[in-house]
Parts: C-alpha cells; sequence; structure tokens
C-alpha cells in the first residue's frame, strides 16, 4: 500500500502539470535492483577492499539514481523537445532493459543484508511495526505531509498548480 502511495504523490505533481510519465513503474524496478545489489554486493573498488552500506546510505543512493533518471527525462522533454509520451517511453525500456541486465533477470531471494559488515538489509522497513502500524506507514506519512507542505505553501508548488494545463504559464 505504502509504495503505492508514494508513486501516486509522485505522479499528483506529474498530472497536475498536464504531462505523463510511463517510465515510472521500470524506473522503481531499476531502483530496487540497485538496492538490492547494494545490500548483497557493496561496491567493490577494485583494490582489494569493498565498501557496504548501512540501509540509510543504501536509500540515499537509491534515491539519487530515481533523481537521476527522472533528470534524464526533464531534459529529453524540456531541452530536447522530445514529446513527454516517446521520452518516458524510451527510458521506461532503457529502465527496464537496465534492471534485467543487471540481474540477468532473476531476483533477489534474500536481502537480509550482512550485518557483520554494516549492512543491515531492509527488513526493519519492510516488515517492521512502531505504535502497531508498519514503519512504512510511517515514512508515508511523513512523505505525505512534506508532499503536501510542498504543494500548497511553496513557490514551486504553486507554480506546479499554475502550468496546470499551460506548458508555458
Amino acid at each position: 500500500v505504502a509504495l503505492n502511495a508514494f508513486l501516486a504523490m509522485g505522479m499528483t505533481f506529474v498530472i497536475i502539470t498536464g504531462g505523463i510519465d510511463l517510465s515510472v513503474g521500470s524506473i522503481v524496478g531499476l531502483c530496487g535492483m540497485v538496492a538490492g545489489y547494494l545490500v548483497l554486493n557493496g561496491i567493490d573498488l577494485q583494490v582489494g577492499y569493498t565498501v557496504y552500506f548501512n540501509v540509510f546510505e543504501i536509500a540515499l543512493i537509491t534515491l539519487a539514481v530515481g533523481i537521476l533518471i527522472g533528470a534524464v527525462n526533464g531534459l529529453l522533454i524540456t531541452r530536447l523537445n522530445v514529446a513527454p509520451f516517446i521520452a518516458t517511453l524510451g527510458v521506461l525500456y532503457v529502465a527496464r532493459g537496465l534492471a534485467l541486465l543487471s540481474s540477468d533477470g532473476r531476483t533477489f531471494p534474500n536481502l537480509v543484508g550482512k550485518p557483520d559488515l554494516g549492512t543491515t538489509g531492509f527488513g526493519f522497513l519492510g516488515a517492521g511495526r512502531m505504535l502497531g502500524l508498519p514503519v512504512s506507514i510511517w515514512i508515508l506519512v511523513v512523505v505525505a505531509v512534506g508532499a503536501a507542505y510542498l504543494a500548497k505553501y511553496t513557490p514551486l508548488g504553486r507554480h506546479i498548480f499554475a502550468v496546470g494545463g499551460n506548458e508555458r504559464a
């Protein structure tokens, strides 16, 4: 439920501006593959040392990957004047292809991480509970309040609503 709500919040801003983003599902899939890879393998520095990350760092890296791909979408649409449908369709296939290539078409069977190396996995975020509710719901509440504040009380939010169906606004 929380994952769908996160996606819906982001897509709400796209739809308010009159845009379309077909690539969001494939970007989420690619980000999931990046997160899973980092939990299980870390990053090999090729000098006999591998860096492992904690869940918070992995979440930030994964978020950065998603933002970078979203920026590519934005550049294609706003600077290269590619139609949003075409640009996001192309990015959909690139992101999906990268996810499939990076995983050889397989899933990650166990994301408990390597606690002895500092990588604890996503067990607490995915299945943990606080005050009787899943942790993901608490994160959702924080993000929803932030998104509502952004939309209602910031210049960016007012600009998003002002653009609406008129891209030249």
